[in-house]
């Protein structure tokens, strides 16, 4: 398994249907509502939203960015409809609650989906749009996800970061998109400022430098000194990319400059 992950191969299992398969086709079914609801009439202020930050169709549709509607059971009622297992969608952590009371987890958000080293959807980030509540949530751990073993965009960036012998590791899906679309497709991102052994162990994998880009404030800062550690450990050289104060890697290449 680990000389497989180095290769970035998928290794099946045989021998049954398995509760994770069921899992894995509710989230594939999930991002296919997601994207069409973006894409819809009713996504109208996501994809505005999205435009504000940088975000075009054509990018959305590269990065397979969704739109969960503000619905209580919108999903719920699609996956239903496509022959989707309750227990399937909970176990993939897109249904949340108990009993009679089931509803979707994602509501009134833009999705980011969230791929493994294989590229097997195994969750998905909402970042709000409008409203009260927090400004960004994610898929729970289980079955098919741990955040431990997971680097937004690794998938899409690993063969360029072996190309330029390098990774840049940024906070969060919005910064690792922008600087995709910027010509710097190495980048990846923790979500999140604590990096996980695990994560500074793949991030090892592909290259021997990292170049940390976190936020310039005080919870970054902190951040990139524990990336620091996490990533010597495993021999990397780290190099700490220091921006203007106040200001996270989206709102520097969304400069003038």
């Amino acid at each position: 398994a680990l000389l497989a992950d180095r290769a970035g191969v998928a290794l099946e299992r045989t021998g049954g249907r398995g509760r994770s398969k069921g899992a894995a086709g509710a989230m594939e079914k999930a991002l296919a509502f997601f994207r069409r609801s973006l894409a819809g009439p009713q996504g109208e202020s996501a994809r505005r939203y999205l435009e504000r930050r940088g975000i075009g169709v054509a990018d959305a549709a590269t990065f397979e960015l969704g739109w969960a509607p503000p619905s209580w059971d919108s999903l719920k009622k699609e996956l239903e409809a496509s022959g989707v297992q309750s227990r399937d969608a909970m176990a993939a952590g897109l249904l949340a609650g108990e009993g009679t009371r089931i509803y979707d987890r994602f509501r009134g958000r833009v999705i980011f989906p969230i791929r493994d080293l294989q590229g097997r959807l195994v969750a998905f980030g909402g970042r709000l749009v409008d409203g009260e509540g927090a400004k960004y949530i994610s898929s729970p751990e289980g079955e098919l996800y741990s955040k431990r073993r997971t680097l937004y965009l690794l998938n899409a960036a690993k063969s360029s970061i072996r190309e330029k012998g390098r990774s840049i590791l940024v906070e969060g899906y919005m910064d690792a998109i922008k600087l995709h679309l910027a010509g710097f497709p190495e980048a990846v991102a923790s979500l999140g400022t604590a990096l996980a052994e695990e994560q500074a162990d793949l991030i090892s994998r592909f290259a021997d430098q990292c170049l940390i880009c976190y936020d310039s404030d005080t919870a970054g800062q902190e951040a990139t000194l524990r990336g620091m550690y996490a990533l010597q450990k495993n021999g990397l050289d780290i190099r700490v990319v220091v921006l203007p104060r106040g200001k996270d890697p989206d709102d520097v290449l969304s400069g003038p400059e």
